[in-house]
């Protein structure tokens, strides 16, 4: 704006006609008032200038920064995101290599379940079979020497045991039984009897004194009977043998060996259809104290709380054996 207001000044002076000296020196002094105001206002502008271009750089420069920070944030972010995706994939195949031992193993295990099932099952039969043969054998040689003697049959001998557990013996396990039982003489008094203790089975009867145990529970009962209590016995090679020693009117004494032990008990005898049946009780733990209380201890919970040694003894003989 002084720029103009001295311009017009000199226009006034120069139309007015003044040429003194004055007025010149004037002129010359608002010219120079003029120039100098004017290279002020250029090195102001060129100031202003400079600084809106330090001010453009140092947007420029900030808007640079800005980018190569979101860049790199991006990039970290890229990063991550992929080493994520690197230790998932890592942790989702130890998780699936660890699933796949485990099936294995628990496949293995019931291969050697099976396995080890069907041994024992063809085991078992074998040992039936050979029972079986050893029986019919021993019932042919017994029939053939009653009939070269003219005795009975005697050799026919069916043994079943009664069994009870439980403090007031409410648990009662009934026609326990051997599968290999054998027998020798002519008559009824003199008749010997051998029972393989190892070939007991307690199939018959599966009550559990409230319902019935599933039918794998005579195995587990058999084992039990055969592991804690016949193979504890120090003697008699896992036999037991019994002995008429006398027959009275409606009694026979019975001479009853297990684990070297021999002790005698009267039976009461009668006929019973075709068959002549004798019932007696018998203490197992008398011949085998330490054999029984293992048996007790390892059946405890099986026998609700207790498990009694007299047992119930019923044998039958056909009454042509007499």
């Amino acid at each position: 704006m002084k720029k103009n207001i001295f311009y017009t000044l000199i226009i006034l002076l120069l139309l007015a006609g003044c040429e003194d000296k004055n007025a010149k020196g004037a002129i010359d002094s608002l010219k120079d008032k003029a120039s100098e105001v004017a290279s002020d206002a250029k090195n102001a502008a060129k100031d202003i200038a400079e600084k809106a271009v330090d001010a453009t750089k140092d947007v420029a420069t900030d808007a640079v920064d800005k980018v190569k920070n979101a860049s790199s944030d991006a990039l970290d972010a890229v990063k991550d995101a992929g080493a994520g995706a690197v230790e998932l994939a890592k942790d989702t195949a130890s998780d699936a290599i660890d699933a796949s031992k485990d099936v294995a193993s628990e496949l293995m295990d019931e291969t050697q379940d099976l396995a080890s099932s069907a041994s024992n099952s063809i085991k078992d039969a074998s040992e039936d079979a050979e029972s079986a043969v050893k029986n019919a054998a021993s019932d042919a040689t017994s029939k053939v020497a009653d009939a070269a003697t003219g005795g009975g049959n005697c050799s026919d001998v069916k043994v079943d045991f009664t069994f009870y557990g439980a403090p007031d013996k409410s648990y009662i396990v009934t026609k326990n039984t051997f599968k290999n039982i054998t027998a020798s003489g002519t008559s009824l008094e003199g008749i010997s009897v051998e029972i393989d203790l190892m070939s007991i089975d307690t199939s018959a009867d599966l009550n559990n004194g409230s319902a019935k145990w599933p039918a794998a529970m005579a195995t587990v009962r058999d084992n039990n009977t055969k592991n804690s209590f016949f193979k504890k016995m120090k003697k008699g090679d896992g036999k037991v043998s019994a002995k008429v020693v006398k027959i009275v009117d409606g009694s026979a004494d019975i001479e009853i060996t297990m684990n070297g032990l021999t002790e005698t008990v009267a039976f009461k005898t009668k006929t019973e259809g075709d068959r002549t049946v004798g019932t007696g009780t018998v203490d197992v733990a008398k011949f085998a104290p330490d054999a029984w209380k293992a048996f007790a201890t390892v059946c405890k919970g099986f026998h609700k709380g207790m498990s009694h040694p007299e047992q119930e003894i019923t044998f039958s003989v056909p009454t042509s054996c007499k």
